[in-house]
């Protein structure tokens, strides 16, 4: 059984799809495969895809139904003991499938994990800290420290 289920679901977005596709692939943990859900696009994505010669990554498509109907088709074909979501227009850190793998298996009183994320504006250069930009609803969740910057909420 695979380790990690990645649900990457894309509409349109090639020309941002190749950095979050090399994000996952220089994961320094390996136990993976990305389901990556075409949801109807019209641009180059399927001959972007195609580039990739990872077998782990399983390429679908079907006519443009939305987010929600391209991640349930995605999770259907999932065969991964722990299921990460990507966005099109994400990118990973090297460690974060390591790092957040480790953490689930060592507490298991946790039954989701999320992190801080970078959030880049690529048209206007502006960048910030998403947890920082989200402070006043993230200070409604109650959290205990488990190590430096993980909490447990």
């Amino acid at each position: 059984m695979t380790e990690v289920s990645i649900i990457l679901p894309t509409y349109n977005r090639g020309d941002l799809l190749p950095r979050a596709v090399n994000s996952v692939i220089k994961q320094t943990f390996t136990d993976w495969e990305m389901i990556l859900w075409d949801d109807g696009s019209t641009d180059n994505t399927k001959e972007i895809v195609s580039r990739f010669s990872d077998n782990r990554i399983k390429f679908s498509s079907d006519e443009n139904r939305g987010v929600a109907y391209a991640r349930n088709r995605a999770l259907e074909k999932a065969g991964g003991k722990y299921i990460a979501f990507l966005d099109s227009d994400d990118e990973w850190v090297n460690d974060k499938l390591e790092r957040q793998v480790s953490i689930i298996e060592n507490c298991t009183q946790i039954d989701a994990l999320f992190g801080n994320f970078a959030n880049v504006n690529l048209v206007k250069g502006e960048a910030g800290d998403g947890f920082t930009q989200n402070a006043s609803s993230l200070a409604y969740l109650t959290t205990e420290t488990l190590e430096p910057g993980v909490y447990l909420v």
